[in-house]
Formats: C-alpha cells, sequence, structure tokens
C-alpha cells in the first residue's frame, strides 16, 4: 500500500509524517518480502528482524494503517465511484 500511495501522488499530512520513519518502512518491506516469497528457513531474517522490532514497529504499523483508513473513508465520502468529486 505504501508504494501504491507513493506511485499515484497523493497526499495526507498524518501518512506522510509516519513514512519518514525509513527504519520501519525497511523492517516492513523486508518482512512483507520475506512472506509473499518461498523461504527454505522457517525463521528467515526478515520475520526474525520484524519480531525482535516489534515493539518499536508494531505501535507505528498499527497507526499508519489508522492513517490510511481515515484517508480512505475521507476519499470515498467525498469521491464518486469513478474517482470524481461528489457534487
Amino acid at each position: 500500500m505504501i508504494e501504491g500511495y507513493e506511485k499515484i501522488g497523493i497526499a495526507d499530512p498524518t501518512i506522510d509524517k509516519l513514512l519518514l520513519n525509513k527504519k520501519n518502512r525497511e523492517i516492513l518491506r523486508r518482512y512483507r518480502n520475506g512472506v509473499y516469497h518461498f523461504q527454505p528457513d522457517i525463521f528467515d531474517d526478515r520475520e526474525v528482524d520484524l519480531m525482535t522490532s516489534a515493539h518499536e514497529v508494531l505501535p507505528w504499523l498499527d497507526e499508519l494503517r489508522l492513517a490510511f483508513t481515515k484517508f480512505i473513508d475521507k476519499w470515498y465520502e467525498t469521491h464518486n465511484g469513478d474517482g470524481s468529486l461528489k457534487m
């Protein structure tokens, strides 16, 4: 979702501020890659990194999830299904 948000060039101050945390972004990116691609090692470093950093990453990730949820909810309140603004 982060990459898509950045690619389409939208902005939200809360999301943008959270995305400045490069360390957590990298841990999340690596974890995603480890989960979605076969790993012969059950305890791959990318998964272990998230687990050992959970006390820092999970609160940040929850804030990010909530910010995206609010952003998307607001977008649907102000836009039609085709993306045009509601009048």
